[in-house]
């Protein structure tokens, strides 16, 4: 795999980013950015994820996050940006679009919402406690958002991963970027705690239980989390 970077969050092995500064935490989304930026024009596909701990696949403990480019992922992004042409074809929107103005009228499984972003946990979540983030301006590209949403980006991935630390005393967890240069598509964030162990059922047949909590049930719990740190850190 030859484009493949490390990112460290910070100069110490004993923060990550939800112990951060807000302004240290704006240097990390920058610095995605800078990499993105850097690939998209050598025509190149960007993948970033974050494992934290050794359930999750962490083989580093000053934490970081990683980067790996190629001209084209297979797998899950691949299957997401065939679903969104099919979607697009058929309905002439955006399907992640369609998503949240509909989960924003239920606000059943609303985790968090302000001015540009949004964290929800999955109608159909693979893993409990799920969530994903998602802009609310349109763009399949996460290299181009502007000032405004990085600053605000800082605080709302601080908040997700805030919710898993106080929810279950800092779980090992995972969480990923989806981008793409091309409509039709529209980035987003994934993340996951690992509260869990995977079966034959799940790791055999692709069928994943999410036992312990529903979708509505989750959350809440998490929604809860978050306005607990806010209310305690203003």
């Amino acid at each position: 795999m030859d484009n493949h970077e490390v990112i460290v969050h910070s100069p110490t092995a004993d923060q990550d980013l939800p112990d951060l500064p807000h302004e240290q935490s704006v240097r990390y989304i920058r610095a995605l950015l800078n990499r993105i930026d850097y690939y998209t024009n050598n025509d190149m596909e960007v993948f970033i994820f974050n494992n934290k701990g050794g359930k999750a696949g962490a083989s580093l403990l000053h934490p970081h996050s990683q980067l790996v480019a190629l001209k084209g992922f297979p797998g899950i992004i691949e299957q997401e940006k065939e679903e969104a042409l099919q979607y697009y074809n058929e309905h002439n929107t955006c399907y992640w679009c369609d998503l949240i103005a509909e989960e924003l009228t239920t606000k059943d499984r609303i985790v968090y919402e302000n001015a540009h972003f949004v964290i929800l946990v999955p109608k159909a979540s693979r893993w409990s406690y799920e969530m994903k983030l998602m802009p609310k301006r349109h763009g399949p590209n996460f290299g181009f958002i502007n000032d405004v949403e990085i600053n605000d980006l800082a605080n709302v991935l601080k908040y997700a991963l805030v919710a898993y630390d106080n929810l279950f005393d800092h779980p090992d967890r995972n969480f990923w970027i989806h981008t793409q240069r091309y409509e039709p598509y529209h980035w987003h964030i994934g993340f996951i705690p690992h509260i869990k162990v995977f079966g034959g059922l799940e790791l055999g047949a692709g069928i994943w239980v999410s036992d312990r909590a529903t979708p509505e049930e989750a959350a809440k719990d998490l929604a809860l989390k978050i306005q607990e740190y806010i209310n305690t850190s203003h």
